[in-house]
């Protein structure tokens, strides 16, 4: 019965409330509308005074224009006679050679006509008028007149709404101030510059703006309307909420009770520790979690007694814990919660075991009156992380390169080793794709394999060429695998990597040796063999052939030039790609270099009765041609160039060298009209030992037609000009047109042998 009463009681003062909601709702609703009303009236009248106000500025544009050109001349006809108030104006009229006779327009003129225009189309009038008047037909009405003389008493501008032929209109003037054009006309009335003359009317019909202005009432009575609407609706549906909100508290006493079951069942069932306490520190309950974590049989054994010289009198390293210093205290003294990831417990039979806890104070009525802890054992948690620890330290400190992505192959994680072998630091990885390593020196089909390989689930193992973040290439061998999660599904890829770059240059190296031990070495090996059986020979006969003298002593000097090509590009070829920092870098001109080189291929052009025509043209300013350059090299490298651009140009043509600077490089330009070369040729030329003619003729001389060589010539130059940050590329149209060749140097920049410019992995 009491509660039907409540119910009552409650219902009757919320509908008193609900009225009164209701009409404070009404009260601002009419408001909004009244104030609505009120700016759409101040914005009707505030556009019509604009467009007089534009009126205004359009007419006395017109005016300022005729006054300043002295009036307009215009073709006398019915509808511009000549007036009769400018007959003082000397050449009021004239006629033009042609003979048509013009007058003159002053801008009061103008003026009148076309606003007789504008009345006519637009309906807005408009007039210059004056107290002091030319023209009588420009004579002020009475509102006209009292706004002049407002003018004459410093006012500057003058509007009213008036009505005109029943009609309301806005009525609008500002004052014509006399400037030094207006004197050709107004000069006989006494004006002077500065002086009022009169002032310019406007007439603007409101009919439109009165239209506008009752279409917005409509339309803001109705969205008004709306809105109030609404209102009513939102106070209804809150009544009724409120309602539904009343009668849910009914239920909910009926409902402590069951919860507060739901509640001890909750903590019967939770896997988690849970226990309470007072404000001393003393047990209020348990939950079987926790009896079964601490070792104890039943909840008597804990509640009542403290807590903390039960379960936690001790620290990890065997020392006594003071109560005092407990944060049980601290949660329930200052009223905030704390966290422990990692507290030793202590259990019944004196052992102990690693927890995380969380302590709550807490509060009935606004005062804290204990604190409940939860704990969970983390013995196993702290296992895996001692496991997982070694495992990240063995990974941090691998010489090999990890790499840990996500599905999509942004990078997880790398190890110090990826930092070190890359250039990037774990930073600049984090987010990004392994493409930032792409060196372009593999096809998309190659990168197709790989990734397919990978979908399917398998593992891929392969040689890869990247590129570091300083631009320099490495090679490294890789084995990439899929991670599986719980499902079977991909969830990331890791990449274990050996940096193989050195290994691979020892192997070109002995490559090398190999291939000059068994090739190159043959043909002057040859030539003194059979120098030894001439001299043999000549020994054992006693007698001395002049002429079989002189082809020996000339197939020795062969032999030997031949070793020494061999060796110099044996000990460059060696520096050049084991990284051996014994070249030495100074500044020195590449002027003299290449001159030397080319007057040494005209001498030895002539000693071979070669007729091929080498020209030098060398268009850098003295002094802009510096580089820092090992210059044996370097001079060595032009050499080469030049050597082979002759040895494929056929006697009677050409050989054109040009030296130049361009963007910060100096550039060396070899063209020469010899034979050419196919596209798979040029794309082979850079390979060691490879040559276009037989490597069996290579010693026949180093500048003699289709000679041969030891192939290492265009390899050893590209490295040496790689060496030195700059580069060697080929041009050519084909065979028989002849070969381009384009060496760089960076002018004047400090250069160092970078492992990035040397090797057989082509351009970096």
């Amino acid at each position: 019965m009491s509660n039907i009463e409540d119910k009552s009681g409650f219902l009757s003062l919320l509908n008193r409330y609900l009225v009164f909601v209701v009409l404070v709702w009404t009260v601002v609703v009419v408001t909004l509308l009244f104030w609505d009303i009120y700016r759409v009236k101040e914005s009707a009248e505030a556009q019509a005074l604009n467009e007089a106000r534009a009126n205004f500025k359009k007419d006395m544009a017109f005016r300022y224009w005729t006054a300043t050109h002295g009036g307009v001349y215009v073709p006398v006809d019915d509808r511009t006679p000549p007036n009769p108030y400018l007959a003082h104006v000397p050449e009021r009229d004239i006629t033009t050679p042609s003979g048509t006779k013009l007058t003159l327009m002053n801008p009061a003129y103008v003026m009148r006509q076309v606003n007789d225009y504008f009345m006519e189309v637009y309906g807005v009038a408009g007039h210059l008028t004056s107290l002091k008047l030319l023209n009588p037909n420009n004579t002020p009405d009475d509102w006209e007149r009292a706004a002049l003389e407002s003018f004459e008493m410093g006012v500057d501008e003058a509007f009213a709404v008036v009505e005109i032929k029943g009609e309301p209109h806005l009525r609008f003037m500002r004052p014509n101030i006399v400037e030094k054009a207006c004197l050709k006309c107004h000069g006989h009335q006494g004006y002077e510059v500065g002086d009022v003359r009169g002032g310019v009317s406007v007439s603007i019909p409101l009919t439109q703006y009165e239209n506008y202005k009752w279409h917005e009432y409509y339309d803001h009575f109705a969205a008004n309307g709306i809105l109030w609407l609404f209102g009513l609706l939102g106070v209804a549906l809150g009544s009724r909420w409120l309602k539904s909100q009343f009668r849910d508290t009914i239920h909910a006493q009926d409902g402590l009770r069951v919860s507060e079951e739901t509640q001890r069942l909750l903590l019967d069932n939770m896997a988690e520790a849970v226990f309470g306490t007072d404000l001393e520190g003393n047990c209020t309950f348990v939950n079987p979690a926790c009896l079964q974590m601490l070792g104890y049989d039943s909840v008597e054994e804990l509640v009542g007694k403290n807590i903390h010289m039960v379960i936690h009198h001790t620290h990890e390293d065997g020392t006594p814990f003071p109560e005092s210093e407990c944060l049980l205290n601290y949660v329930i003294q200052q009223n905030k919660p704390t966290h422990i990831k990692r507290e030793v417990l202590w259990r019944k039979n004196g052992s102990s075991f690693t927890t995380e806890i969380w302590f709550h104070p807490l509060a009935k009525d606004g005062m804290v009156v204990g604190a409940v802890v939860n704990f969970i054992d983390i013995t196993e948690r702290i296992r895996d992380e001692k496991e997982r620890a070694r495992l990240f330290t063995a990974i941090e400190q691998s010489q090999e390169v990890v790499v840990i992505t996500d599905p999509s192959g942004a990078i997880q994680y790398v190890n110090r080793a990826f930092e070190l072998s890359t250039g990037f630091s774990r930073s600049e990885a984090i987010g990004a794709n392994p493409r930032i390593l792409k060196s372009g020196k593999h096809d998309r089909e190659y990168y197709k394999n790989l990734w397919d390989t990978l979908a399917s689930g398998a593992t891929w193992k392969g040689h890869l060429i990247n590129k570091r973040k300083d631009g320099t290439l490495y090679e490294e061998e890789s084995t990439i695998s899929p991670v599986s999660g719980e499902r079977g599904e991909i969830t990331g890829y890791v990449a274990v990597k050996r940096d193989i770059t050195r290994e691979s240059r020892l192997q070109q190296a002995r490559d090398y040796f190999t291939s000059v031990t068994s090739h190159e070495l043959r043909t002057p090996l040859t030539k003194l063999g059979l120098t030894r059986l001439v001299l043999e020979n000549m020994g054992r006969t006693g007698k001395q052939d002049q002429e079989s003298l002189v082809a020996s002593i000339a197939a020795l000097d062969s032999a030997i030039n031949d070793f020494s090509r061999i060796v110099t590009a044996g000990e460059m070829f060696t520096d050049l790609t084991l990284y051996k920092k014994t070249m030495s870098f100074k500044d020195a001109p590449l002027s003299p270099m290449l001159s030397y080189c080319v007057e040494l291929s005209r001498k030895n052009l002539a000693e071979e009765n070669r007729n091929i025509e080498v020209s030098m043209s060398i268009e850098v300013e003295k002094d802009e041609d510096q580089v820092v350059c090992d210059q044996a090299m370097v001079q060595y490298a032009i050499g080469e160039v030049i050597s082979n651009s002759i040895k494929y140009t056929p006697d009677g043509k050409r050989v054109r060298i040009r030296m130049r600077r361009e963007n910060g490089n100096i550039v060396i330009y070899i063209m020469d009209e010899g034979i050419g070369m196919s596209k798979e040729e040029k794309e082979s030329v850079f390979e060691p030992f490879y040559s276009l003619e037989s490597t069996e003729t290579h010693s026949t001389g180093k500048y003699a037609f289709k000679s041969g060589g030891i192939g290492m010539g265009l390899t050893l130059a590209r490295l040496i000009f790689q060496s030195h940050g700059g580069d060697l590329e080929l041009e050519t149209e084909g065979e028989d047109a002849g070969v381009m060749v384009v060496m760089t140097l960076p002018a004047r920049k400090a250069t160092v042998l970078k492992e990035n410019r040397v090797g057989f992995m082509g351009k970096t």
